[in-house]
């Protein structure tokens, strides 16, 4: 019993921890977003129509195949669904820039699916619940209860923020950024120890879905942000990456054993950085193929 109330307790702080940090992203996007945002996304709007297109629906279904190819455990299968039905990981901004990504491509990326989730992640949820074998047990308007608060409104404030104070919005920016990476520190420290021992008596077919699911999504991400390769490496890594903290806030909505589904994202994130580098090392033959003459600089 005491350690069911331990899990419990555990559970109710990340999930606590979630919903805060997942509101500070969304508070920083919207303050770094302004107008010029707008404007590249109107630039660009072929370019961010494919990666929603990739991201929304193409991952979403792939993620899906792989899990009726597979079949792992239900619950498995839930937590797989939910983190492919997330997309546009905050990181990835970083990620892409050290990759050799365009930082613009991945920030209008970002806008555009935290705007987005808000129809698309209850959309998902209804689907999945009615449409498919996969059940992850989400009403849509639980969903979208959670998010409001979570996601758009702070997303909002943020955009006022910089409208009616520039030079603050940064200082305050760099403060929200900070506390959602303390908020996703303080999660992985609160369940890792839990998400290890998962790893460990995790079944190969569901492992080999949740390796399977990040690499096909930077591939459909990387097809879909052609032909200039920054916004290629940017689109992928938005597509493959995925949004753990967003995950879990969608979790609050979900009739899902908590106790055992957070610590099991944590793995399954554990498991998708490891495929990603795959990813990564692919990239890096490109690239010097690419320089060596062997391949277009358009590759």
């Amino acid at each position: 019993m005491c350690l069911a109330v331990t899990e419990g307790m555990l559970a109710s702080i990340a999930q606590f921890l979630a919903a805060h940090a997942i509101a500070m992203f969304s508070l920083s996007i919207g303050l770094r977003s302004d107008t010029r945002i707008l404007e590249e996304m109107r630039a660009r709007k072929r370019l961010l129509g494919r990666a929603l297109l990739a991201c929304w629906i193409v991952v979403p279904l792939f993620a899906m195949a792989i899990l009726l190819i597979l079949r792992p455990p239900h619950l498995a299968a839930a937590g797989l669904m939910v983190l492919a039905i997330c997309p546009g990981v905050p990181l990835a901004i970083r990620t892409a820039g050290k990759r050799d990504g365009d930082a613009t491509t991945s920030l209008i990326v970002l806008v555009a699916t935290v705007v987005t989730a808000f129809v698309m992640i209850p959309l998902w949820s209804a689907l999945l619940a009615h449409l498919t074998p996969v059940d992850v047990s989400i009403g849509a308007l639980s969903v979208g209860l959670v998010l409001f608060p979570q996601l758009l409104l702070p997303l909002l404030i943020g955009l006022l923020i910089r409208e009616l104070a520039p030079s603050f919005s940064k200082k305050l920016g760099v403060v929200a950024n900070a506390l959602f990476i303390a908020g996703l520190v303080i999660i992985a420290i609160v369940l890792v120890p839990k998400s290890i021992k998962m790893l460990v008596d995790m079944s190969g077919y569901a492992i080999l879905a949740a390796a399977c699911i990040p690499i096909g999504g930077a591939a459909i991400g990387y097809i879909a942000g052609r032909p200039r390769r920054p916004d290629q490496i940017s689109v992928a890594y938005a597509a493959g990456m995925g949004n753990p903290a967003m995950a879990v806030a969608v979790l609050a909505a979900a009739s899902l054993p908590k106790a055992e589904m957070l610590p099991l994202l944590i793995a399954f994130v554990l498991i998708r950085v490891v495929g990603l580098l795959l990813f990564q090392l692919w990239l890096r033959h490109q690239h010097r193929a690419t320089i060596s003459g062997e391949l277009p600089a358009s590759v």
